[in-house]
């Protein structure tokens, strides 16, 4: 069972993003945004609407005007598009530039460098390359792959940096650097990123955002120029105030930088076959903001802004922001670079620091669990659950987790607690809800707001708010209980009620004034380490279970070797899942009766099937018989930890056309009782699969027909599925003698429409 606090709902989140946007675009200047979306969001919106939001942010079809963008095929050089602004830098119209080759643009003693940095492999490491145009300007040139064999060329005015390349934009911020290593604490650390920052770029004020699990977040640092009057340091913002789209993009283009928000965008035009308004420019520099958020800065007072990504075990932790008032300003590309390399600096630094306070914790409760082992090492079995809750003193598992007030323990219908807990008949409902959902030995679930899951607990919140538990067995549930933590919340604005003022708002939100949100029926947040230390208690259990009451210290031997296999098990885990998410090769997992669980994108993409829509299905079934024997064989050898040979696996797509795998890996897998399979497509390889064997590649019902309609093959889930046999059909004229006996009389209409489809 997953972490309920920890279960985002990320179409919700587009689905307000979009609700939005479609609300400030048809009002615009009569958008009031707190009255608006606070019954717009009640509302859904479909899949489409998502989706062309999505396009509305990443294709735009403009960019900004302090630049110039071209877009040409990478393997003709041909400009299938550019700004309508290449007059601008380039000195040429647009119309001079459209499909003609990209190198037309710049001088001739230029073009082998252009052309080597278009061919490189990795074009972040060349970025940015000073140029001279056809106009005599020298200009910065930033390179992106974009899909279907485009690539983007920003073209921007160099300024006072004349370097090329990452590595050498990256040296002129050295000292940065030497600085953000000795930072002490993570306050101490983004508290020199901020102030480096401001001197690095002269913006007025910089800021480091961090995301919450709900995505919303805060400003967790901040240094402001003597231009910034009011002070943001601990104000929230909501979630959508940076739409999914815009913190995804961050992933992929580490910086952006909006030179003017009251900049018009420049349209981009295409020759007849492109249309700027399909294509995802999201790497682009230029690429044009979204209105929305250009007057929600506007409403800020903001004129500029550069933004860089923080980037935390490939997640989106939070944004580096400056905020530039009064006048347009702009950061050369070699600048924006040097930013983007501190800002992975001071994450790697911050992951350091965490890992030290991480084993600082650990090592914290190991101790606390080893007092604890030696406790239940010398307690009879009877009294093991009495010595587990004990107190809260320093020998029970409330020690343990830290701000825990009560813990209790069900083995079968007994029940042990200790501290303060809910009566028995509420610590009975909460863990129903918990078996109830499916629980797996181990599994830890938990929330802060227990009210929300179980119904009617409202009441008993001042001593239980948050909840969490894990099971040792089926028998043996532990729990540990947080009363209501009541704390205030600093937004930078109210967007649950109405704002002051004639309800005209000019954009998403218009006043930033403090509001103060207070937080009730919930405790403080579990974090991962209360969680690993709830597992580790789990296991301890289970250490007594199985070894019984032995010598203390042996006990805390057996615990500490018990809870090291449980770490590393971990970390496979988490490899394991992160291969699943990246590999560029069909990845997937099935349990041990070959249902399918885990489906990946490259899986998807060869197969046709939806990971949602194939969850569940056999894998077994999926191959047909042919595929049958090799898969449970590869099971049975991952079961008994033994090496496979490599085999072949070959179904049929969604689109009815074969698939062929081959299979070099397969291991336990991901989640317990899983099998992880690895392979790769080799289809283009295979002669094309005689077409009365197809139906030999599938468990699915499938018959073949001649060019007559006469039934030439009828498979055996055919003949499961209709009680007839291949033989009885063999032959036969399917519309005319085999329908007729199978399926109850047919309309003429329907009969048409179905000889028309065969």
């Amino acid at each position: 069972m997953p972490n309920q606090d920890e279960e985002e709902e990320e179409t919700s989140q587009e689905e307000r993003d979009t609700i939005l946007q479609r609300e400030w675009s048809s009002s615009q200047a009569t958008f009031d945004y707190t009255n608006t979306t606070q019954s717009a969001f009640k509302a859904r919106v479909g899949e489409d609407a998502v989706e062309r939001y999505r396009r509305f942010v990443l294709s735009p079809g403009g960019i900004q005007t302090y630049g110039v963008l071209i877009i040409i095929n990478r393997s003709t050089l041909k400009v299938v598009g550019v700004s309508q602004n290449s007059s601008m830098l380039l000195g040429k119209g647009f119309d001079e530039i459209l499909d003609q080759s990209v190198l037309d643009v710049f001088v001739e003693p230029d073009h082998a460098k252009i052309k080597g940095a278009i061919t490189a492999l990795d074009t972040a490491a060349t970025n940015p390359l000073i140029v001279e145009a056809m106009s005599g300007d020298k200009v910065n040139i930033i390179l992106n792959n974009l899909e279907d064999g485009l690539m983007s060329i920003d073209v921007e005015p160099v300024g006072l940096s004349n370097v090329e390349g990452a590595w050498q934009c990256q040296q002129g911020v050295r000292g940065t650097v030497d600085l953000l290593a000795f930072a002490e604490s993570v306050d101490h650390l983004m508290s020199i990123l901020v102030q480096e920052v401001a001197r690095i770029t002269g913006y007025d004020r910089t800021m480091v955002y961090q995301f919450a699990d709900d995505a919303h977040g805060e400003v967790v640092a901040e240094f402001k120029s003597k231009r910034c009057r009011d002070a943001f340091m601990g104000l929230h913002y909501p979630a959508t105030d940076i739409p999914r789209p815009a913190r995804e993009a961050f992933l992929v283009s580490k910086s952006r930088m909006i030179n003017d928000v009251l900049d018009v965008p420049c349209p981009i035009k295409g020759i007849p076959s492109f249309d700027p308004l399909f294509c995802n420019i999201g790497k682009c520099q230029l690429r044009a903001a979204n209105p929305c958020h250009c007057q929600y800065l506007s409403n800020m007072g903001v004129r500029a802004s550069l933004v860089s990504a923080l980037i935390l075990d490939d997640k989106l932790w939070g944004l580096l922001v400056c905020h530039h008032y009064y006048e347009p300003k702009s950061c050369a590309y070699q600048q924006r670079v040097g930013v983007e390399f501190v800002a992975s600096t001071a994450m790697s630094k911050l992951t350091e620091l965490l890992v030290q306070h991480e084993e600082l914790w650990d090592l914290h409760v190991q101790r606390k669990l080893d007092k604890l082992a030696v406790s239940l090492g010398r307690a009879p079995p009877e009294e093991k659950f009495q010595r587990m809750v004990g107190t809260t003193g320093a020998s029970s598992m409330s020690s343990v987790v830290p701000h825990v007030t009560g813990s209790a323990i069900f083995a079968g219908d007994a029940l042990w607690t200790s501290g303060k807990v809910p009566e028995r008949d509420h610590i009975e409902r909460i863990r129903d809800f918990l078996v109830a959902d499916g629980w797996v030995a181990g599994e830890v679930f938990a929330t802060h707001c227990i009210h929300r899951e179980v119904q009617n607990l409202e009441h008993i919140a001042p001593i239980v708010s948050g909840v969490m538990a894990v099971p040792v067995d089926k028998d043996t549930t532990l729990i540990w209980f947080r009363p209501e933590f009541q704390n205030v919340t600093r937004f930078a604005g109210n967007p649950f009620e109405s704002s002051e003022g004639d309800g005209r708002e000019m954009g998403p939100r218009k006043s930033f004034k403090v509001w103060n949100a207070l937080n009730k029926l919930m405790s403080r947040k579990w974090t991962e380490r209360d969680m690993r230390a709830a597992q580790a208690v789990a296991l301890l259990v289970q250490c007594v279970d199985t070894e019984g009451s032995k010598d203390p210290d042996q006990m805390v031997h057996i615990n500490a070797e018990r809870i090291q296999f449980r770490a590393h098990y971990v970390a496979i885990t988490d490899k394991l899942s992160k291969l699943m998410k990246e590999a560029e090769v069909p990845v997937f997992s099935v349990r041990e009766d070959s249902s399918i669980v885990h489906w990946n994108k490259q899986a998807e993409i060869l197969s046709g099937y939806p990971a949602g829509e194939i969850a569940g299905m056999s894998l077994c079934e999926l191959c047909g018989p042919k595929g049958q024997e090799e898969i449970e064989h590869a099971i049975q050898n991952a079961i008994q930890h033994a090496e496979i040979s490599q085999f072949e696996l070959t179904f049929l797509s969604s689109t009815a056309q074969p698939v062929t795998l081959l299979i070099y890996s397969v291991s336990q897998g991901p989640g317990q009782g899983e099998f992880l399979f690895i392979g790769q497509d080799i289809s283009c390889t295979k002669p094309e699969i005689p077409i009365e064997e197809i139906p030999t590649y599938t468990s699915s019902p499938l018959f073949l027909l001649s060019e007559n309609g006469k039934v030439e093959h009828w498979n055996a889930a055919m003949e499961t599925l209709t009680g007839t046999s291949s033989a009885a059909v063999s032959s036969q004229m399917l519309l005319e003698h085999v329908f007729p006996k199978l399926l109850k009389p047919m309309q003429e209409s329907s009969m048409v429409e179905l000889r028309a489809v065969i």
